[in-house]
């Protein structure tokens, strides 16, 4: 309504998607993994609920905000002699959900088409577990796969949004 407003938003805030083929130096040329190339994958997946309300003399303000929940997941395949001893390493990130939250403040002033917004976004930690293969360590009698614990602080964030019109008929 015109003082209350609910919203549910879903982003992918973070992340890399990377596959290298062909012919190159993140690509395999010999051995098991002739023509394996280098392959990164890590995603997030936000949901946000927020919950707002306006206020003012004309309800130009809002203040909102509410929680996000964050999932976590990746895999890992470094390929080729751009890494030299570390070729043929694997590492899966076993999936985390891990919970932050969303405030801002906002103005609008409809009758010049003006709005804007400052919000913040938490940092968010997650603790889950990593699965990693390194092939070449065998040789030196090491074992080669193993699992750990794995922390990483996903950063804050403040965003600020504006805009206007850009003449008043419009």
């Amino acid at each position: 309504n015109d003082r209350f407003s609910v919203g549910v938003l879903y982003d992918e805030p973070f992340g890399a998607a990377v596959q290298y083929s062909g012919e190159n130096n993140f690509v395999s040329a010999s051995g098991a993994q002739k023509g394996q190339g280098t392959n990164v994958e890590i995603r997030t997946n936000n949901v946000t609920a927020l919950v707002g309300t306006k206020f003012g003399e004309k309800r130009n303000f809002q203040i909102y905000g509410g929680p996000a929940a964050q999932r976590l997941n990746g895999e890992v395949h470094l390929r080729g002699i751009a890494y030299q001893g570390a070729t043929g390493y694997d590492a899966k990130i076993s999936t985390d959900t891990s919970v932050g939250w969303v405030a801002g403040v906002a103005y609008s002033k409809p009758e010049i088409a003006l709005k804007a917004a400052l919000t913040y976004r938490s940092e968010i930690d997650h603790e889950t577990s990593i699965a990693e293969v390194f092939p070449n360590v065998a040789l030196r009698g090491l074992e080669p796969a193993t699992t750990k614990g794995f922390e990483v602080t996903l950063p804050e964030s403040y965003n600020l949004d504006f805009q206007t019109g850009v003449n008043p008929t419009t």
